[in-house]
């Protein structure tokens, strides 16, 4: 039941993350199409509240931090936690290097956090890190990581076929 509220908990703070950093569009997407769940299930969970007594920790990892974009994903991971009674914080680096953001996630795990979202600056380096916090309960999660095999969910912004298409029919109508 814990593991389970701590995934309904993580994938709310994905789309709570993800309405800090998008724009107006007119539609809102529902969490169902934001949430790639490796486990082959298309049952998503609603959960609005911590309903376990424990406060989580959620720590967002970004590809560097300072920046317009990151910081609104900070702004929605602290929206979550004010909705849900949790805790979400932000660690990492100014500097956009693999190295240092592997340093950061490893910091981040020190912590004890119960998620943790990453946007990889390489998504194959992360994959044995990623791998042992699974391992240790950690819920994992990234954006900008589609072919990473070590998380519980992935989160795009759009899906890349479609996305292909559109522009592809869009260049053909234009000649």
């Amino acid at each position: 039941m814990k593991k389970l509220l701590a995934i309904a908990l993580a994938a709310i703070m994905l789309v709570a993350l993800f309405a800090a950093c998008g724009g107006n569009s007119s539609r809102t997407p529902g969490i169902e199409d934001l949430i790639t769940m490796d486990h082959g299930s298309d049952e998503v969970v609603n959960a609005t509240q911590n309903v376990s007594g424990k406060k989580l920790l959620s720590i967002i990892i970004p590809k560097s931090v300072g920046g317009t974009w990151f910081a609104r994903s900070e702004l929605g991971g602290m929206q979550w936690a004010m909705d849900t009674g949790n805790a979400s914080q932000m660690v990492g680096s100014n500097k956009s290097d693999v190295a240092v953001q592997l340093q950061s996630i490893q910091d981040a795990l020190a912590l004890n956090p119960d998620i943790i979202t990453v946007i990889p600056l390489s998504p194959e380096a992360c994959e044995n890190i990623f791998k042992e916090a699974k391992e240790n309960g950690v819920i994992v999660m990234t954006h900008e990581g589609a072919n990473i095999q070590n998380a519980h969910y992935d989160v795009e912004a759009f899906n890349n076929a479609e996305y292909g298409a559109h522009f592809f029919i869009k260049s053909q109508s234009d000649e």
